[in-house]
């Protein structure tokens, strides 16, 4: 039930600026739980899972009628099928790659103009970081390569090439153990207000060709 919650509420934030349903691509579906609720709002969905397992769970979960992709984003060609995209969505995806620009960079060229990419990656700034320290969970160098601030995130998907790009601090992830998060929305105004959540969210739009 939480985790239902939990991808009920993310698409609402995400498809909040796409009233009419389009094409949608997930980098990092995991069980595809995200593109489920897609799916029902009536979208087109695509999703990229290397996990042999989580793809596995996803495809069954389709029943074949969504395309999940198994290469990694580093070297999947040109193949996907419905480029070019209103919509490419990587949830908790970009901190894993060793190059911080290969994925936004990727993004721009799949999206279709004025499309959108949505984030949502570990904030740098987090109030966690200061007061955890090196026991901060975010802290994983074998998996977190890159772990972005707010005004270092913009500035990557601006040198990329998108605009109207908006960083937005949040509480909670997925990652947050109910008691936890219900603990950090408790004081969820004032982080975000000091830009010291958990969390970033953000949404980057590709301008007209």
């Amino acid at each position: 039930e939480e985790r239902v919650r939990y991808y009920h509420d993310l698409f609402e934030r995400i498809a909040e600026g796409h009233p009419q349903p389009g094409r949608v691509l997930e980098i990092g579906c995991g069980t595809g739980g995200l593109l489920q609720r897609f799916q029902k709002a009536g979208w087109q969905c695509e999703g990229i899972e290397p996990s042999p397992r989580l793809r596995r769970i996803a495809e069954e979960s389709f029943g074949g009628s969504v395309p999940i992709h198994s290469e990694r984003i580093e070297s999947i060609e040109m193949d996907l099928t419905s480029i070019p995209y209103d919509l490419i969505v990587g949830i908790d995806v970009i901190e894993h790659l060793a190059d911080p620009v290969l994925l936004p960079k990727k993004c721009f060229e799949w999206l279709k103009a004025e499309g959108t990419l949505f984030l949502q990656t570990p904030n740098a700034g987090s109030i966690r970081r200061y007061l955890q320290r090196e026991s901060w969970e975010q802290l994983a160098p074998d998996e977190h390569l890159f772990i972005h601030a707010a005004q270092s995130l913009k500035r990557l998907l601006e040198s990329t090439g998108f605009r109207e790009v908006e960083v937005i601090p949040f509480s909670g992830s997925t990652t947050d153990s109910p008691a936890r998060s219900v603990a950090m929305k408790s004081i969820g105004t004032l982080l975000r207000w000091m830009g010291m959540n958990n969390g970033l969210w953000a949404s980057a739009r590709k301008g007209k060709e």
